[in-house]
């Protein structure tokens, strides 16, 4: 089994380089998943006054605006 990953040592980079990718981009489709019924759940809310603060929250984080 050594013997068999010495032939691809020239091409480990490679390896750590496209396992950090797909880790990467594994990562993304739950986060996108986890924001949107964050997003989503603010619509359930019936007081008006906490649905204005967590609607504003999301935009706030996306765009980098203070407050």
């Amino acid at each position: 089994m050594l013997r068999l990953l010495s032939y691809n040592r020239p091409e480990w980079h490679w390896l750590v380089l496209g396992l950090a990718g797909s880790a990467f981009m594994g990562l993304v489709m739950p986060i996108f998943a986890y924001s949107l019924s964050s997003v989503i759940a603010v619509f359930f809310v019936t007081d008006f006054a906490y649905m204005d603060e967590e609607a504003r929250t999301p935009g706030q984080h996306l765009t980098d605006s203070p407050g």
